[in-house]
């Protein structure tokens, strides 16, 4: 009666700045919606809404949106939409699917949870009921314990709020007896199997059976009954041998490095269950664009099985991002050590599901690090047009090591040669303490392109910058002119105005750093302006980086018409630096109203009238909104955030800023 239609998709957008009264109430509100097939986006605004009660309310934590304002709601509009667009269908034909649990002691009540919640995502994609979906659950660990049949559960609803009712058991890892009861029970025609059904056991499980023959023998017990098993193998205590043999095919094994990433698996396995394809979930700024993206994986003895294995989930969950095919984006895997392998290339897999599934049977080698092999395959045999090199897209080659190569001279030489090839670009990850950081700069295409973490579990910490990395998304590929104006008044304090730096610096390390590529200046104000470098001052990245750390805190009132006047009659000038073919941009960062507001203003209108763009950053509950977007461009360059810690947040919106500026000198 009040408009609700059964046939179209079902949203809620929830908008929020402070946690409900009622939390508990909250959550189970949420997950009513949730099994009446209604997609909740909540939205987050500001420091005080806390992120536990949004991932309660959210249908799924890619759901979960966060700005630091009211004022920056605008900034996500693209990516809710993208979310809210993103409707999961049902598939045509009959499905009987039983899932096999893992519900060991080494596992953990919280990691079975999230085995749980990857269950009910799952099930929401489809239309549950005799004539379509079915799902049952065998739990196993000393025993096997069947927790519902394929017939229990009729409706969505009901079925839902069993799974998330399964409790975590504990014990030795009986894999045989998960398998056994599935065979002599769940695809059994009084518990709902269907004689036209195909049917579907996907096994979950992280750590090898306690009698591996006999699970296998199970397994092929289970498979002889025309049931297709795929075996899904978590962190890394799981051997792949016995992945191998239970699965019905290779392409029916995938191996993950945690169950966080168990999201980067439901393409895989709702196209197996439908019979076909499901629409890829690309990243929304570059993520239909074209590009021939080769990874050379480091596949030497000092990395062992499980760190390879957490590479592969890295590539996984990069790749993740894209539509793949022919007319986006194509991506090939090559491994090395004392010899080089090519596991597939860039034109073997055509789509996201067979793509990712590839990614996970890639295989560890073992041996010496010999890097300077693998970059001479890559540039003599990667990008051929019969491996599906294309001439008109990006070459991106993005190296993993955690070493330093066996022969550094020749590495340095290979390196050379394939950044000398036209329209390519290398991008260079070390990982742990052995790596040597001018080699990873040598083989980068420039120190913008090399990326360092402490461990193989940090790698999926840098997926945001490799991605922009790759991409150029609103990357400053020829000049800009940019200086920072922070604000070094009493009200910031020494603590606070470090975070200011911290900022500046992770921003200029986005850049390539030069006299024809981005100059950055800074200038600091507090009761009078000062200049702590110009423009042209530092033509290299590393001498920037450096002086940024160095600058000191000032003390004083907000005189920030005074800094502003400074910027354009001192800064923004040939003689230091600027370039009339490049650019300008001002990145003021404050914390406070200004102490002379007109003069504030005017200032700010004199900078704009010579072409600078001005982007304006308000941190903390002291600022002045209206003074803000006086002295920015416009409204779309208005930043602000509730405190210094949240700075970081904002860095690739103020990119976003910086791109919707660009001149010539830009390319997104």
């Amino acid at each position: 009666m009040n408009g609700g239609r059964d046939n179209v998709a079902k949203l809620v957008i929830v908008l929020t700045d402070v946690n409900s009264l009622y939390p508990v109430n909250t959550a189970e509100e949420a997950k009513l919606l949730h099994w009446s097939e209604v997609k909740v986006i909540p939205i987050g605004i500001g420091s005080s809404i806390g992120q536990t009660e949004l991932q309660n309310i959210a249908v799924d934590s890619k759901f979960v949106f966060n700005v630091s304002g009211f004022d920056a709601l605008h900034t996500i509009e693209r990516q809710v939409l993208t979310q809210a667009c993103k409707i999961e269908s049902g598939c045509s034909g009959q499905a009987d699917i039983v899932f096999i649990l893992d519900s060991t002691s080494s596992e953990g009540a919280v990691n079975f949870n999230k085995l749980l919640q990857f269950v009910s995502n799952f099930i929401k994609q489809f239309a549950v009921g005799p004539n379509d979906v079915q799902f049952g659950m065998v739990t196993f660990s000393t025993y096997a314990k069947a927790e519902f049949y394929l017939n229990t559960y009729t409706d969505k609803l009901s079925l839902l709020s069993k799974v998330q009712s399964v409790t975590y058991n504990g014990g030795s890892s009986a894999l045989y007896y998960g398998l056994h009861n599935a065979n002599m029970y769940q695809f059994q025609t009084q518990n709902g199997a269907r004689p036209n059904a195909r049917k579907i056991a996907i096994i979950l499980t992280e750590r090898r059976s306690t009698d591996v023959s006999r699970t296998i023998n199970e397994a092929h017990l289970l498979q002889q009954k025309g049931v297709k098993v795929i075996s899904i193998g978590i962190g890394n205590n799981v051997i792949q041998y016995e992945l191998t043999n239970i699965a019905s095919s290779k392409s029916d094994v995938y191996t993950i490095g945690s169950f966080d990433i168990l999201h980067t698996i439901e393409t895989d396995l709702k196209s197996t269950a439908c019979g076909g394809k499901m629409a890829p979930t690309p990243n929304p700024e570059c993520g239909t664009s074209a590009a021939d993206i080769v990874f050379v994986l480091d596949s030497s003895s000092s990395e062992g099985t499980d760190n390879f294995h957490r590479q592969l989930d890295f590539v996984r969950d990069f790749s993740y991002q894209f539509k793949i095919g022919y007319q986006n984006v194509q991506i090939s895997v090559v491994v090395f050590s004392s010899t080089v392998h090519e596991a597939f290339p860039l034109n073997k897999y055509t789509n996201d599901t067979s793509l990712l599934a590839a990614i996970s049977r890639v295989a560890y080698i073992g041996g010496t690090t010999n890097t300077d092999l693998a970059l001479s395959y890559v540039r003599q045999h990667s990008f051929l047009p019969s491996n599906g090199g294309r001439s008109n897209v990006t070459d991106i080659i993005i190296v993993i090591t955690d070493g330093q190569s066996t022969y550094p001279s020749k590495t340095k030489i290979e390196a050379e040669l394939l950044k000398n090839r036209t329209n390519t670009k290398v991008i260079t990850i070390g990982i742990g303490s052995s790596v040597d950081r001018t080699e990873l700069q040598v083989i980068s295409s420039d120190h913008s392109h090399a990326f360092e973490v402490p461990n193989f579990t940090a790698l999926q910490q840098i997926t945001s910058e490799l991605t922009f990395a790759a991409c150029q998304t609103c990357s400053f590929v020829q000049k800009a002119d940019i200086v920072f104006m922070l604000d070094a008044s009493s009200s910031e304090g020494d603590t606070n105005f470090q975070k200011q730096l911290d900022f500046v610096s992770r921003l200029s390390n986005d850049f390539s750093i030069g006299k024809d590529q981005v100059q950055i200046g800074l200038i600091t104000f507090a009761t009078y302006p000062k200049n702590e470098f110009y423009l042209n001052t530092y033509t290299t990245k590393s001498t920037l980086l450096s002086q940024i750390q160095r600058v000191a805190y000032m003390n004083g009132q907000t005189y920030t018409d005074q800094g502003l006047e400074f910027a354009r009659s001192n800064s923004f000038t040939p003689v230091h630096g600027d370039r009339r073919d490049a650019q300008n941009y001002l990145i003021i960062l404050t914390d406070g109203a200004s102490a002379n507001p007109s003069n504030t203003l005017a200032a700010a209108q004199h900078l704009k009238q010579q072409g600078i763009r001005i982007i304006a950053i308000g941190i903390g509950n002291n600022i002045n909104r209206n003074e803000l977007y006086g002295i920015a461009s416009d409204s779309n360059h208005v930043f602000t955030v509730t405190s210094f810690t949240a700075l970081q947040q904002i860095r690739e919106e103020i990119k976003q800023a910086a791109c919707a500026g660009k001149r010539i000198a830009f390319t997104t």
